[in-house]
């Protein structure tokens, strides 16, 4: 994930503060703070961000956050896709909080490019295991992960079954968890003009030398479960390319992978 796209670009470093206001500027506010609850500061946009960077539509975009666990390697990156202009961005750091962002105005082609280098905290090209995808609870997955160093994977693995009622394939998702080449999220966000509302969606996903998992999971409060689902490494880039490039509905979303 550090090589950078090999295109021209015009280029901009913010302090997190300044990102802050710039996303609150975009109408992604509540992406920030879906992702931490620390983000703060003023939510106007920086005196000194570029025209390409401040003169976008807010009526209707999508766009991708990542953070991502590669063996010693951390990251975080997005993009933000609107009319007229496409703009990517990263961390300066697994501990910095500067942010670089960077815009380029052919869209397909540099959606593609980030979808593709995503994919390569995905590990496994394609499955080796034939296995369904499992139900589980998201508020029990969610007391699960503190304590994966702690737990045996028996009881990791009986954990998962009791909620899925599949052993074999808890057995591989309990294994993926004690033992991950890589893993990390991807929130979805995306706004239509003719709707008010912010849509937004998150995924988990584990890869290991054996099996990928993409993991859906509910986002109201009173929902309450978790789909993991084992995945190849196009289907995990088709369902980037398909938020990114096409309407921003939930139905484009649930048909990946």
């Amino acid at each position: 994930m550090q090589e950078d796209f090999v295109t021209e670009r015009k280029e901009v470093t913010l302090s997190a503060e300044e990102f802050y206001g710039t996303a609150c500027h975009w109408g992604i506010g509540e992406v920030m703070h879906r992702l931490a609850s620390s983000w703060n500061g003023s939510k106007q946009a920086p005196e000194r961000l570029p025209a390409w960077a401040s003169d976008l539509t807010t009526s209707s975009f999508r766009g991708c956050w990542m953070r991502y666990h590669l063996e010693e390697e951390a990251g975080e990156e997005f993009i933000h896709c609107c009319e007229g202009q496409v703009i990517w961005g990263k961390r300066m750091g697994e501990a910095s909080s500067s942010f670089k962002l960077c815009g380029e105005q052919v869209r397909e082609s540099l959606c593609r490019e980030w979808a593709k280098k995503a994919c390569q905290s995905i590990r496994t090209e394609e499955n080796r295991a034939e296995l369904p995808a499992l139900l589980l609870s998201r508020n029990e997955y969610d007391t699960l992960i503190p304590r994966l160093k702690e737990m045996e994977l028996d009881e990791l693995m009986n954990r998962l079954a009791v909620h899925s009622g599949d052993h074999e394939g808890s057995i591989a998702l309990a294994r993926s968890l004690k033992q991950p080449g890589s893993h990390g999220e991807i929130l979805f966000y995306g706004k239509d003009s003719d709707c008010e509302k912010l849509e937004l969606h998150q995924v988990r996903f584990i890869s290991t030398d054996h099996i990928n998992w993409i993991l859906r999971e509910s986002t109201g409060d009173r929902e309450d479960w978790l789909i993991a689902s084992p995945s190849s490494r196009n289907k995990f880039q088709e369902m980037l390319e398909s938020w990114l490039m096409h309407s921003p509905s939930v139905e484009a979303y649930k048909q990946c992978p």
